[in-house]
């Protein structure tokens, strides 16, 4: 059985589109009153998307209403019925949501740069469908503030050289500059963890002529 629809009185004109007359329209679960989708449409033909949508995955109607934004499962935009600008798709997650890919389109078109996000999202795989190839990830990996440097509200800065070997391992790591040696532990972590990843997922896989490179972390104490 399909969804229940319920247009909201008066035409609201959506930013993206300017010069078109748009309906704002939400959608409802199956016997609930939480939203499941809120898009725009022309007003003259509803089952044209145009504008801004939403898709939320279901919860309890407590929850969603305490934490709407928690509940998005994707988002983006359509120019009449084709997808359009940047969509967001997320994976549900305890205490809230993850984003899983980013996608780019003109008017249906797939365009500019898409990212995959893995390994706990401390990889972004990235493809330029401009260029019609892969391009080098993003590595984000959390920075892990050592908890006696937390404690005391020590704070500062420590570079890591790196060097590698031909094939892109390490060979070796060093602390050149460190503004509190119990800060040093969490940056060797840090920068250990993003060779890790490097490793299994750069497209950088000879080091012949790149023998070294340096990680400058900081760490900032915000408290509890």
């Amino acid at each position: 059985m399909r969804a229940s629809i319920i247009v909201s009185i008066g035409i609201l004109i959506s930013p993206k589109l300017i010069g078109q007359n748009t309906r704002l329209i939400t959608t409802y679960f199956q016997n609930s009153k939480q939203i499941k989708e809120e898009y725009y449409a022309l007003v003259e033909n509803e089952n044209i998307k145009h504008g801004k949508y939403i898709l939320y995955f279901r919860t309890s109607e407590k929850d969603f209403s305490n934490h709407k934004h928690d509940y998005i499962s994707r988002k983006g935009f359509y120019f009449q019925n084709q997808l359009d600008s940047t969509w967001i798709y997320y994976i549900k997650a305890p205490g809230g949501h993850w984003i899983e890919r980013e996608e780019n389109y003109n008017k249906g078109k797939k365009s500019g740069i898409w990212k995959k996000y893995i390994a706990d999202g401390e990889v972004i795989k990235r493809f330029d469908y401009d260029l019609n190839k892969e391009v080098e990830p993003i590595f984000k990996v959390y920075i892990s503030y050592p908890a006696i440097a937390s404690e005391i509200g020590i704070q500062g800065t420590v570079k890591v050289r790196v060097t590698y070997n031909n094939d892109c391992t390490v060979s070796g790591t060093t602390i050149v500059q460190s503004s509190s040696p119990t800060l040093n532990d969490g940056a060797v972590n840090y920068v250990s963890q993003t060779e890790k990843l490097r490793l299994m997922y750069s497209l950088i896989k000879d080091c012949s002529t790149r023998r070294d490179s340096t990680y400058t972390i900081n760490f900032t104490f915000t408290g509890k």
